[in-house]
């Protein structure tokens, strides 16, 4: 009864891992995405967050928006057809309307109206 007992508890502790690579992740291609330019993004007189833009450096040069809070974490994305959409960790992305990116950009952060004060372009 107690080596059976002991077995039981040796077999309750094993556990069993198996991993597995995504499909055709071996012709997955790696797009070069920089950012070209950035916003500070004005509540008011308040800056409550930025706007940075991204843009694939090989043809069609697709491009989205991320939009960022004060502490530069990414919030949301306003990708190129207007369409915003919230982050959220550990969850589906939240699509939360189509418009303007200064609209997008309010809507990620909560806000009212912003409007969006281009920064200039920074050199090494």
């Amino acid at each position: 009864m107690r080596s059976s007992l002991l077995q039981l508890l040796f077999l309750a502790g094993c556990t069993t891992t198996a991993s597995q690579a995504p499909v055709g992740l071996d012709s997955a291609v790696v797009r070069p995405t920089p950012a070209v330019q950035e916003w500070t993004v004005l509540e008011g007189a308040r800056t409550v967050g930025s706007v940075v833009r991204y843009q694939e450096a090989l043809p069609p040069h697709r491009h989205l928006f991320a939009v960022r809070n004060l502490y530069d974490q990414d919030l949301g994305l306003v990708d190129s057809s207007g369409r915003a959409w919230r982050l959220r960790p550990h969850a589906e992305a939240e699509l939360l309307g189509t418009g303007t990116v200064a609209e997008g950009a309010a809507r990620i952060l909560g806000s009212e109206r912003v409007t969006l004060l281009e920064r200039p372009p920074q050199h090494p």
